[in-house]
């Protein structure tokens, strides 16, 4: 009986010694940024504020959602619109993410304060500039130090990661492999974490809509864009592999992308919040969360970089309709 308790003891510390519980990482990530048409400013694309409306319908509404699921998310803040606007409406949603315990980034739009459109469009001591003003930015108006940036249009080049790691940050999130951007003609396709000369690299998740043979047609995963089929989908798949990261794309303005509330996108987000919830294998996380955990080995799952989930012709043919008019 004794070798007999002894086997059993066994088993149970062996069983309690080791996380079985595999998880895919969700991230839900926002670009925090105005449009860059007639309906485009900080007041109407960041805080919501519409005219002939009571209720804030952009960052203070998503915070409010995430409030309802004791859920947190990253947001990508692009500082540099206060060459147009000033900063008042910038530092009040910075100092608004932060003290509701939410994850604040540093998003690049450069155009407005540098001039050109893109971060790849500069050189590597120009980026560095840009690069450390925003993280100064962020720094004066939060106290906070960023660690995490992606860029506008994803144009990051390898200039951007080489001046990341420079100004002391670790993670990037301007690769997906839906987006043909400086990163993917540098050969970078991934679809999940990877280093890239000691950066680690968070790429926006991508699926296949329509795949023939070994071509796809790939899109990004986009609270807005994507339909919330779709969105579980890959959800799903990503679990069934034991992928590290689904990173879900949003916009801060796609909440009032025409001058008016759309409470469609706010309940789409309560869908996935609460689908992701109720996931055994699901765990969601801010950017700030899953490096800190990378950094410490605590990641229970398996980088699939060339796994890409595909959702199929009924799927966009849904998407579709369910999109008409919506430009």
């Amino acid at each position: 009986m004794k070798g007999a308790h002894f086997t059993v003891l066994l088993i149970v510390t062996i069983v309690l010694s080791f996380d079985v519980s595999a998880s895919t990482n969700v991230m839900l990530t926002v670009d925090v940024e105005s449009l860059k048409h007639k309906y485009g400013n900080p007041r109407a694309n960041i805080l919501g504020q519409l005219n002939g409306y009571d209720e804030a319908y952009g960052v203070p509404k998503i915070l409010d959602i995430l409030d309802e699921y004791d859920a947190k998310a990253t947001f990508y803040l692009n500082v540099y619109e206060l060459s147009k606007f000033g900063d008042a409406e910038l530092r009040e949603i910075a100092n608004e993410i932060v003290q509701r315990s939410q994850d604040l980034q540093l998003h690049t739009h450069p155009m407005t304060m540098y001039g050109k459109w893109n971060m790849s469009d500069f050189d590597l001591p120009k980026q560095i500039e840009i690069l450390q003003t925003g993280k100064g930015l962020i720094k004066e108006w939060t106290g906070n130090t960023v660690i995490a940036h992606r860029a506008g249009r994803y144009m990051a080049d390898l200039n951007t990661l080489k001046a990341l790691k420079i100004i002391g940050l670790v993670s990037d999130s301007s690769l997906s492999p839906a987006i043909w951007s400086p990163l993917n003609q540098a050969g970078y396709t991934e679809n999940d974490i990877l280093e890239i000369d000691g950066l680690l690299e968070i790429p926006v998740t991508s699926f296949a809509q329509i795949q023939f043979g070994t071509w796809k047609s790939l899109r990004i995963v986009e609270m807005e864009s994507s339909s919330l089929m779709e969105i579980k989908h890959v959800l799903s798949s990503l679990a069934d592999q034991n992928a590290c990261i689904a990173n879900i794309m949003a916009h801060s303005f796609s909440f009032t992308r025409y001058g008016e509330p759309d409470p469609r996108i706010g309940n789409k987000m309560r869908a996935v919040l609460s689908f992701v919830a109720g996931h055994p294998d699901l765990e969601m996380l801010t950017t700030e969360e899953f490096v800190e955990a990378y950094r410490q080995q605590r990641l229970d799952c398996t980088p699939s970089p060339a796994f890409v989930p595909h959702t199929g012709m009924l799927m966009t043919y849904l998407r579709s309709w369910e999109r008409i008019g919506d430009g």
